[in-house]
Parts: C-alpha cells; structure tokens; sequence
C-alpha cells in the first residue's frame, strides 16, 4: 500500500479541442514536460467525434502518446476510452477502433465499458448527466482503473 503523499495527481484537460488542435497548441509538449511515471490518457474521440476522421484521431493519440514516452520511456502510459454514451451509433465503432488500436500499438488499454450498462439499454442513462459520467458512471470508470493498477 502506497502513502498517499507519495502519489501526486495532475489532471489536463483539453476541454473541447480536438487531437488536433492539440498537438497545434503543444499539448503533446506539455504533457511530456509534466514527465508522468503512470499516464491515464484519455483520448478525445467524443471531441474528434464528426469532426476528425478516426484514422487521423488514431494517429494523433499515438503521436500524443510517443511524444510523452520520449521524454520518459518508463512512463507506464494506458489508453482509458471515454465513456460510453446512450445510443452511440458511429461513436461506438470508434471506441472498438481505439480499442484495436491500441492492442496493435501495444499501448496498454483499460476497458471500462464491461462495468457500464449496454449503450443501447435506457439503464445507461443513470451513468450518464447530458453525455457525461455521474456518480455511478465515475464509479464504474474507477473500478476498472483501481483494478488494472492495483490488480484487485
């Protein structure tokens, strides 16, 4: 068991932006000068969303992800999707898009939709506040990343 004041968190957000228009505003950069040793990264596929192709999301997460294991190459980097949203239609076969992806790139990759309701199932509204996670949708995400880190 870890003390916590021997675990610091910083979050980024990008808020709205794109990958991008991220990698245009040195997000990439940034986030390598933070040197992480563990980075949860996840990728902004609902900002992409109809904006950004999926092939040119994939590349952008990887050059995210390259640029921040340069400046670290012990970074233990995982790709955690965003969440899952009510009746996802095409963003659906972006998720299991990343999910190949980082199998083939070999980015590690914390599956958390298995602890959601079905996207298609009304049940998932309960996880969700306007596409965002509530409560139990927190507490879904959290218990797959408390298990991949921790192996409980």
């Amino acid at each position: 068991m870890y003390s916590t004041s021997l675990i610091e968190i910083e979050v980024v957000s990008f808020d709205q932006k794109s990958t991008f228009e991220v990698i245009e505003g040195d997000g990439d950069e940034k986030l390598a000068e933070l040197a992480p040793d563990v980075l949860l990264f996840e990728p902004l596929i609902l900002n992409d969303n109809a904006r950004v192709s999926i092939d040119d999301t994939l590349f952008n997460i990887n050059r995210i992800l390259q640029t921040v294991k340069s400046s670290n190459d012990e970074v233990a980097a995982y790709i955690v999707p965003t969440n899952p949203i009510h009746q996802a239609g095409y963003y659906l076969t972006q998720i299991e898009r990343l999910e190949d992806f980082a199998e083939e790139e070999e980015w590690p990759y914390i599956d958390h939709w298995g602890n959601w309701p079905d996207v298609e199932d009304d049940d998932i509204l309960t996880y969700l506040q306007e596409s965002v996670p509530s409560q139990d949708g927190h507490e879904a995400w959290a218990k797959a990343v408390v298990s991949e880190l921790t192996g409980r």
